[in-house]
């Protein structure tokens, strides 16, 4: 049970940094907009979950990765976790799409907001992995900002040890 408590406080914590910066707003906004390009896919409801879930198993795929960097590797843990987070995921997806039929089965606007925050707190999440992993990898030192507090509670350390940590790693090279 604090397994399930921990992934949907984390949940709520990702989402509510997420919303609480124009980066992350401008993120979630692009995907918005993105998600017109799925059309051709079918009913948008069932595109939006299956996008979703693809986020979230390559999470698992670099939070994997990432534990086997860090010698901390626990798959029974990741595994859990990831079911725990397509339930609360799943179940966001669902609610959205149940209010979106009760009102008029043609609008998915619901659908298509949940899935891209939901989307975007996952690539945030993968670009922490990525850090972990390769902390020279040029696309994510410029997200270095967005992504200390990520990584931060990845190794479960401060953000100014994570900042220590990356000045080391740059002043080596």
């Amino acid at each position: 049970m604090v397994v399930v408590s921990d992934v949907f406080h984390g949940f709520l914590s990702r989402i509510s940094e997420l919303l609480s910066n124009a980066f992350g707003r401008l993120c979630c906004l692009i995907v918005f907009l993105g998600s017109w390009l799925t059309l051709w896919l079918g009913d948008i409801r069932i595109t939006c979950l299956g996008l979703v879930i693809s986020a979230v198993v390559i999470d698992l795929i670099w939070g994997c990765i990432s534990s086997a960097k860090r010698k901390k590797f626990a798959i029974s843990i990741g595994f859990t976790k990831t079911v725990i987070k397509m339930v609360i995921y799943g179940s966001v997806m669902a609610l959205a799409a149940l209010i979106e039929k009760s009102v008029n089965s043609d609008i998915t606007m619901l659908s298509r907001a949940a899935a891209s925050i939901l989307i975007v707190a996952e690539t945030i999440s993968v670009f922490g992995h990525i850090l972990i992993v390769k902390p020279n990898a040029p696309v994510i030192k410029l997200l270095w900002k967005l992504l200390r507090s990520e990584v931060a509670k990845k190794l479960g350390i401060t953000v100014d040890e994570v900042e220590a940590l990356y000045n080391n790693i740059n002043s080596e090279k």
